[in-house]
């Protein structure tokens, strides 16, 4: 019991699955029970112009889950949120089971034609039957699935352009061939080579020659020579469906000879004094080299060749599912390329270990297997020449430099999107406060479902006025229904493949979380009713009693209960209670004031050195509400295992004081805000974090602290590897 008040609260997360506490029973929390998943199963996860997609509604782990015994009902399949029914699409059929099938079996919905109409988000809804949440209790309860997105699989043809492209370098230099007209391919990315003319069959990056690097979008040549000049076309080819287009022009490389050794041969002669060691920063003199006083050629300036962007100040957006390979394409002319992050604490990465997972390939930054914590910018610098005099501490402060040109990439790594529900009561108003977060989506909002309906359509039935605060990730609202809240309740995300175009493993369907609420969690014994006043006061006859202590309020927004005898009330504040004195009346009354409180914070681990912060108040009507200017977010950190003062003297708990200065504001949110995400905190740490409600009169209430989360150190970005 917090107060007078009580929290239930249960968390579900989709990898992790239900959150409960050592000694809840298996079953479920007071009444609040987890629910089976509907699945969407396909026989194909792309649509294929002579293929028919079949789909499945079933029930996730069955026959060898938790839910042997359940079955479906009322089957219905939708398309993009609508009835398959009302669409009136021949290509889309419902293939009911046939007679005397057997009672498990469900419809199945066949694509017959992959039509652009076709390609959509399908879900099943269904009653699901004797779901068995206790030994002794089924319920039943209508379900939707979490959305399946289709998309044909197909390789358009080559754009036309009208142009002749063509790539001119010089001998030694490294050349980009763009594949021109680039098709559109589903699934994504596509296999890109090159094949020169008088060589067909010859596919250049992909024979293992490393002077050939192929890119999703073209090909890299580097040190060119003469003989490399040509013409090349561009092979691009469907892994899904293995179709292969070749490009119906050219690209035209032309070799240019370079001046590089007649730069080299002058700076030779010009510093012929000087014979440059092995040994980086050492010299030792050479006499025997005539002098000339011939100044050397000029320095080469470096030139960004690959990427051609408009400003380079700007990071550019790499879009990469986990478990592919990024290719970080990086060319500039005339300079010694590097690589490292914004901080410059990248580790060194290796330039001849083919199988390390993170390499460097000429100018190209090479991420094989790429994981969500590879997600960030990564700068391409381009030193000019010359570099190989430098030691690393003179390497490290050219980096630190603004005058070479620099390429900022942002890795955007794509993963399959999880779930996290939450519900917590607040059972003295019977409210419910929902939360509903979705993992790995940066701007798309889950939805939540109540009884099978969206949330907006369960509002108006229940009654609950309309809010605001449900098109964010996550989801928050409180729910006041009329009648007490039962059935199911359930937090669907949205395929990754919503936000961009990729495609991967899992890519195409969401998850779903689901919870099952009994309405017997309300029932309670009613309170003895109780006169409110126009002070916020209620007014309760009590039991005559011969004395009463006499307990005085303060100016604080949180007073406590009290008792007062009635000769201590006048007449005046008689009149402002509604109290009808009598003559001989004795009987004392009892005072309660409604105090306003901040819950006990819930807080989690959301992953990435961030935390997920919840809270509530009580009552929710408060007048203080009114008041109010907004709410603080306040955290105390320490070192990952160190003593906390409650733990080294708590044999007199009691008398330990928190140091107010320990606590730090992190943030501050508007008044009708009741969770917020802390991010970027210090790994190998433990926080604290506690709620302060700010009003316009200068006074505050706190919440009581949450326990102690530990934020462990993030794996790093980048492994180690010998420099080269």
């Amino acid at each position: 019991m917090l107060g007078i008040y009580s929290l239930i609260l249960i968390v579900i997360d989709s990898t992790r699955g239900l959150a409960l506490a050592a000694d809840t029973p298996k079953g479920g929390i007071g009444g609040i029970f987890k629910l089976p998943e509907l699945v969407v199963h396909t026989n194909s996860s792309y649509l294929l112009r002579q293929f028919q997609t079949h789909l499945e509604c079933r029930i996730s782990g069955q026959p060898l889950g938790d839910w042997p015994n359940v079955t479906l009902e009322r089957l219905l399949w939708m398309k993009d949120g609508t009835p398959v029914a009302e669409l009136h699409n021949n290509d889309i059929t419902v293939n009911e089971p046939a007679a005397g099938s057997e009672p498990a079996t469900t419809p199945v919905l066949r694509i017959v034609h992959a039509t652009h109409q076709s390609e959509g988000d399908y879900q099943c809804s269904a009653i699901l039957r004797n779901i068995v949440v206790k030994p002794d209790q089924t319920v039943d309860s209508r379900l939707v699935s979490a959305p399946l997105k289709l998309r044909r699989a197909r390789i358009t043809k080559f754009e036309r352009y009208e142009s002749q492209p063509i790539v001119r370098v010089k001998q030694g230099q490294v050349a980009r061939l763009a594949c021109f007209g680039l098709p559109d391919v589903i699934p994504g990315p596509p296999e890109v080579s090159f094949e020169k003319h008088g060589h067909e069959g010859v596919l250049l990056g992909r024979t293992g020659n490393e002077r050939f690097i192929a890119t999703p979008s073209g090909l890299q040549i580097a040190l060119t020579q003469p003989s490399d000049a040509g013409r090349y076309f561009c092979v691009v080819r469907n892994v899904f469906t293995n179709q292969t287009r070749r490009a119906p022009r050219p690209v035209v490389l032309v070799v240019e000879p370079t001046a590089l050794s007649d730069y080299r041969a002058s700076q030779s002669t010009y510093h012929g004094h000087r014979n440059f060691s092995r040994r980086a920063g050492h010299y030792f003199d050479n006499f025997d080299i005539p002098l000339t006083t011939t100044p050397p050629a000029p320095l080469p300036t470096p030139r960004i060749v690959y990427p051609e962007a408009v400003n380079y100040s700007e990071p550019i957006e790499l879009h990469v599912v986990t478990g592919q390979t990024a290719i970080l394409e990086c060319v500039i002319w005339e300079a010694k390329i590097m690589w490292n992050n914004p901080s410059f604490t990248m580790p060194a990465v290796s330039l001849t270990d083919d199988r390390a997972r993170i390499r460097q390939i000429w100018g190209n930054l090479r991420i094989k297997q790429v994981t969500a914590e590879d997600s960030g910018d990564y700068v391409c610098h381009g030193l000019a020449w010359p570099t190989t005099l430098l030691t690393a501490q003179d390497l490290t402060a050219r980096l630190l430099e603004s005058t070479h040109p620099r390429v900022t990439y942002r890795l955007i790594v794509h993963a399959p999107t999880s779930v996290r529900l939450m519900l917590a009561q607040q059972v003295q108003d019977k409210s419910w406060q929902l939360s509903c977060y979705a993992h790995n989506l940066r701007y798309e909002i889950p939805m939540v479902y109540v009884n099978g309906l969206p949330l907006i359509d369960a509002m108006e039935e229940m009654g609950v006025p309309p809010q605001t605060n449900f098109y964010t990730n996550p989801i928050n609202v409180t729910l006041r229904a009329n009648n007490p809240l039962s059935g199911s309740i359930q937090c669907i995300s949205r395929p990754a493949m919503d936000e961009a175009e990729v495609y991967g493993f899992e890519l195409e369907r969401g998850r779903a979380m689901n919870l099952y609420v009994d309405d017997r969690l309300n029932k309670r014994i009613a309170p003895l009713p109780k006169k409110t006043t126009e002070k916020n006061l209620e007014v309760t006859p009590t039991e005559v009693q011969k004395s009463v202590q006499t307990v005085h309020t303060t100016e604080t927004p949180l007073t406590k209960p009290q008792k007062i005898e009635e000769e201590d009330i006048d007449r005046k504040s008689k009149g402002v209670l509604g109290l009808m004195p009598e003559k001989d009346s004795k009987a004392p009354i009892e005072i309660i004031q409604k105090y306003f409180e901040i819950l006990q914070p819930m807080a989690f681990v959301a992953g990435d050195q961030s935390v997920r912060i919840q809270w509530s108040i009580q009552p929710s009507d408060h007048p203080l509400l009114t008041r109010l200017l907004n709410f603080a977010v306040e955290m105390k950190r320490k070192e990952k295992g160190a003593i906390r003062k409650d733990e080294e003297f708590n044999e007199d708990e009691e008398n330990v004081e928190e140091n107010p200065d320990e606590w730090v504001v992190k943030d501050h949110v508007q008044p009708h805000v009741r969770a917020l995400t802390v991010r970027r905190l210090v790994p190998n740490s433990e926080y604290q974090f506690r709620i302060t409600a700010n009003f316009n009169d200068r006074t505050n209430a706190t919440s009581q602290p949450t326990s102690w989360l530990i934020i462990d150190a993030a794996a790093p970005m980048l492994p180690l590897a010998p420099q080269v």
